[in-house]
């Protein structure tokens, strides 16, 4: 759970610099996935940080989407709109 929850970090948009990541810039969808790589392993931190994410989404007018299917992997879904509204807070 911890080495899932450390990648998930590294994407996160909250918690991205560049000083400090592996990843070129930040990345909510694989935040996201990380987080509930986490979450699955019993990590209670990535279940708050996965409905952080999803909050911070819908605050900008977007969603996030998760499909997963045995044998075929997770897929995540973040959509957000260009010109939305700005978020406060």
């Amino acid at each position: 759970a911890q080495a899932a929850l450390a990648l998930g970090t590294q994407a996160d948009p909250a918690f991205y610099t560049a000083e400090t990541s592996i990843l070129p810039g930040p990345d909510p969808q694989q935040a996201y996935k990380w987080y509930r790589v986490a979450a699955a392993a019993g990590s209670e931190e990535a279940v708050a940080r996965q409905q952080r994410l999803r909050e911070r989404a819908e605050q900008l007018g977007g969603t996030i989407a998760i499909r997963s299917a045995p044998k075929t992997g997770t897929q995540v879904t973040v959509t957000l709109p260009c010109g939305g509204k700005e978020a406060r807070g």
